[in-house]
């Protein structure tokens, strides 16, 4: 979304120029959703005195989906939120809930792929209804901290966030006794959350909504409502028609931009080629030379498209040509002063090692 923070981001085009490297570069603009003028602490005013990201999002203006769906969300209805990654998908649910203080079960594919999530629930739930009311549910986490803690957590919890393979445990363990560590809450959840529903793929997703139709005739006492919150889906009008046999509930289908930075992919050619090419026009007859590969030679633009085929095809005749040297580490440098992460990928671990070498060499 657009509260999150601005980050320095170093120029590449601009490096790539200074180490005089001719390059491609292919742009796109950054977009952002449409906005209303509802501000989040317009709808949960403790946000403007809130902690972490609720204070960071306080001031800042719904997205046009947003507001839709939780509109849709009030009227009682299910909902399908279609939208990319950034375009605030989790606060549709987690404002929602705030404002009506129901209690939420929230399925991601795996906690550990949720974590960034996590924090930003716990964040809104703290500044307005206070601490432990976000409770995370799994094997590792039971084991760490006992059942008796995770009961006493459980207890006063809002939110309860869990993954579909524990909850299959859960509803297994019903079948066989009358009692389970999520029983209590269970029956009485209000909203049911299946975010990253595009992780799962066919099988997977078919096997979550079985999930839920299970716990919505077995074990809620009401028929709580459901959202689905995905990148992308195939198949929306299917997948309404089941949340819709489910719960008995309406189901609205919304969609949404997705938040996007600018983005440029950067096609390295190499190192003073506009000096290699002056060179092969100086040094050698061209004029000897195939049509096809004079007229490479000749363009400057396809010459630096072709170099290396070029250079290639002329030392194999036997011509000496300078080399098209580039060292990355030239370009990798420079991202030490950048404010995000760099990530760089290489042929092999071995590669990467050695890379990194050079780079603390000259650090």
């Amino acid at each position: 979304m657009s509260y999150q923070r601005k980050l320095n981001v170093i120029n590449t085009g601009e490096v790539l120029s200074k180490l005089n490297v001719d390059y491609l570069s292919i742009c796109s603009d950054g977009e952002e959703p449409e906005t209303i003028e509802v501000t989040f602490s317009d709808l949960i005013p403790e946000f403007s005195k809130g902690v972490g990201r609720a204070l960071r999002i306080s001031k800042e203006h719904l997205y046009k989906h947003q507001y839709e769906a939780l509109l849709e969300l009030e009227s009682g209805n299910n909902v399908i939120l279609v939208s990319g990654t950034g375009s605030g998908k989790t606060e549709v649910w987690s404002t929602y809930s705030l404002v009506n203080k129901v209690k939420v079960l929230t399925i991601y594919p795996t906690l550990a792929l949720a974590s960034d999530q996590i924090e930003r629930i716990k964040d809104y739930y703290v500044s307005v209804v206070g601490s432990d009311r976000v409770v995370e549910v799994d094997r590792p986490i039971i084991n760490e901290l006992g059942e008796e803690k995770v009961t006493s957590l459980l207890s006063k919890a809002l939110v309860v966030i869990t993954n579909p393979a524990f909850l299959m445990n859960e509803i297994k363990r019903l079948a066989v006794r009358s009692s389970t560590l999520l029983l209590n809450f269970l029956r009485d959840v209000d909203l049911i959350v299946l975010d990253e529903f595009d992780f799962y793929g066919s099988k997977g997703a078919s096997l979550l909504l079985g999930l839920v139709s299970i716990l919505t005739s077995y074990v809620c006492r009401k028929k709580p409502q459901i959202v689905i919150l995905t990148a992308t889906l195939g198949n929306p009008e299917d997948v309404r028609s089941i949340l819709t046999s489910i719960n008995g509930r309406d189901t609205k289908i919304v969609y949404g931009k997705a938040f996007s930075v600018p983005n440029c992919t950067y096609l390295v050619y190499g190192r003073n080629l506009s000096k290699i090419r002056e060179y092969i026009l100086n040094n050698i007859n061209i004029n000897e030379l195939p049509q096809e590969i004079r007229s490479l030679i000749n363009s400057p633009e396809l010459f630096n498209r072709y170099a290396y085929s070029i250079i290639s095809y002329l030392k194999d005749l036997g011509y000496n040509i300078p080399e098209l040297h580039f060292d990355v580490t030239d370009l990798l440098i420079n991202y030490i002063y950048d404010d995000g992460v760099t990530i760089v990928f290489t042929s092999s671990i071995r590669a990467a090692e050695r890379l990194a070498g050079r780079l603390r060499e000259r650090v």
